[in-house]
């Protein structure tokens, strides 16, 4: 009654049926890929994550829309059907087999689900499938008259019984009455036959030591095409613990941006030194963190055992982007529209105004990144232009140390940590591939602005701008008629009436003059200037330094 030797011999029917189709020679220990004898495993089970390429393509027979590319990722997914009896060297397998366009799920994604036997002493694993969408009939495959001429009748009554009386109507005019071939769908079938080795080196494709790998193809006779496809096992425990690794690096930079962004608020604590701030520059950053957490609150709900982890991180950015840069930049609010939080209906409104376009700003670049996916590298250099606001505002303005180089350095180096870990780490916990030029486009375009932002800095926020081209500016060190100055009536003798002591105005190195012609310490006058931008005599607006 035991049925093994009955289902190897089946299985081996099956592996016979696939090599006349496929085309490789019989199974061998030293056949295949390479020079020297393969490791094959003894276990095929396991995730693997890799890619497929489209080897042959009819459109004129065949029409599923993924195979309007050329290639894409692939997830396989293998387990052991407890419903079969096994042996020792033939083992009954079930499994699902994702073929996508790229990283991401998309509406063009076929699943495959796979039934079939793994031949352990070979290292290959022989199933078929069949595909849930339908696909157009041919005109060839009407006039055969076969089983799938009559299945796609079948299917066609099915789906006219289904469509209710709108639908009757319209398939009754469209499709069955001229009876059109693209009315009639059928499915396609699929045999697949894998070759699974054990990894015995690291290498650019197999970084992590011991791992399985595959090779094989995918072959459907009724659609007439085929398709490659490979991949690379995912061992769960050391994807664990280098995604426990890289929550803890991220968490520890998180605090580290904290600390940052606190001295920074501190310092910029009066209304002349927060206006100084571009509110631009603080809500891309704060968008930036919103999307990071986001991220690794979804990875840790679709990985449950990284949950706590992912939800560690994601709540640290939560409490960075929702308080302190929310904050921040409420601050900045503030101090450039003073007038408009007098009354407590006025700042409700202003604050009203200033979440509402931060969110909706935020699902803007969530929707953009949803529909612009194979342009991600561009909108992560947009996403990363962060300091560019700021910069453009300085040299229009003629804005000067608005921020602290530790806090232009301190984020500039931390906020690239993330995208170089998986752009530039061949051994990222994702198994991403390698994309050495954008990470170095990245890293340096964000260089290039902390540079331009530091030189601001020190040499002068238009420091790079040709004199010429630079708009006339008001002169506090110019020279004034004393007898026609209203302040001294034509007398040297002034006291500043921040310090009450005694100005020098004869002196032009000694003395700074407002455009009202009221005279100040030039250290009295500039610290006045850093809280509020106002005449301090008779509160007359001031023009910056």
């Amino acid at each position: 009654m035991d049925g093994t030797p009955t289902m190897i011999a089946a299985a081996l029917v099956l592996i016979g049926h696939v090599q006349r189709v496929v085309g490789q020679g019989m199974l061998s220990r030293t056949g295949g890929v390479g020079n020297g004898p393969h490791v094959w495993p003894r276990n095929a089970t396991g995730t693997y994550r890799g890619n497929w390429e489209r080897e042959e393509y009819n459109r004129s027979i065949t029409t599923l829309p993924l195979l309007d590319l050329e290639r894409g990722s692939a997830v396989l997914r293998i387990a052991v059907d407890p419903g079969e009896r096994n042996s020792k060297d033939v083992v009954f397998v079930r499994g699902e087999l994702q073929l996508r366009q790229n990283l991401y799920f998309a509406d063009k994604d076929e699943n495959l689900r796979l039934r079939g036997v793994y031949i352990a002493p070979h290292g290959r694993l022989i199933a078929f499938s069949e595909s849930k969408m339908l696909t157009d009939m041919s005109t060839e495959d009407m006039s055969k008259k076969g089983d799938e001429y009559r299945q796609a009748l079948r299917l066609t009554a099915k789906r006219y019984a289904n469509s209710g009386a709108a639908g009757r109507t319209r398939l009754a005019m469209n499709s069955m009455d001229s009876f059109n071939p693209l009315s009639l769908k059928k499915r396609c079938s699929f045999h697949v036959d894998l070759r699974f080795k054990t990894a015995e080196e690291k290498s650019e494709r197999q970084p992590i030591e011991g791992s399985r790998t595959y090779k094989g193809r995918l072959v459907s006779d009724n659609c007439h095409f085929s398709l490659r496809v490979n991949g690379t096992q995912v061992l769960v425990e050391k994807y664990h613990s280098k995604a426990i690794n890289y929550t803890l690096v991220v968490s520890i930079i998180n605090f580290i941006q904290v600390a940052l962004i606190i001295r920074q608020m501190e310092r910029t604590n009066t209304q002349a030194s927060a206006a100084k701030v571009s509110i631009l520059t603080i809500a891309l950053q704060a968008i930036l963190d919103a999307y990071i957490c986001l991220s690794h609150l979804t990875g840790g709900l679709v990985v449950d055992t990284l949950f706590n982890a992912f939800a560690t991180v994601a709540f640290f950015k939560f409490v960075m982007f929702s308080i302190f840069e929310m904050r921040f930049m409420l601050t900045i609010w503030k101090a450039r529209r003073p007038a408009s939080f007098e009354t407590w209906n006025s700042t409700r409104r202003e604050l009203n105004i200033l979440y509402s376009r931060f969110y909706l700003c935020m699902l803007a670049g969530i929707l953009l990144l949803y529909e612009w996916q194979k342009f991600l590298p561009v909108l992560s250099i947009g996403f990363y232009s962060f300091w560019m606001p700021q910069i453009v505002e300085n040299a229009m303005q003629d804005i000067r140390k608005p921020l602290m180089p530790q806090y232009i350095l301190g984020m500039s180096i931390t906020r690239l940590f993330i995208p170089c870990y998986f752009l530039g780490c061949p051994q990222n916990f994702l198994h991403l591939d390698q994309h050495l030029q954008v990470c170095f486009i990245l890293a340096g375009w964000v260089g290039l602005q902390t540079t331009m932002l530091l030189t601001q800095h020190y040499y002068g926020p238009r420091w790079f701008v040709p004199r010429r081209f630079l708009p006339e500016k008001y002169d506090f060190y110019r020279q004034v008629d004393l007898d026609m100055t209203v302040e001294t009536g034509g007398s040297s003798d002034i006291d500043c009436v921040i310090c009450m002591t005694p100005v020098d105005v004869k002196n032009r190195r000694s003395r700074m003059v407002t455009p009202c012609d009221h005279f100040f310490h030039p250290e009295c006058l500039e610290r006045w200037m850093e809280i509020k931008l106002e005449c301090p005599y008779c509160r007359t607006p001031l023009p910056s330094l």
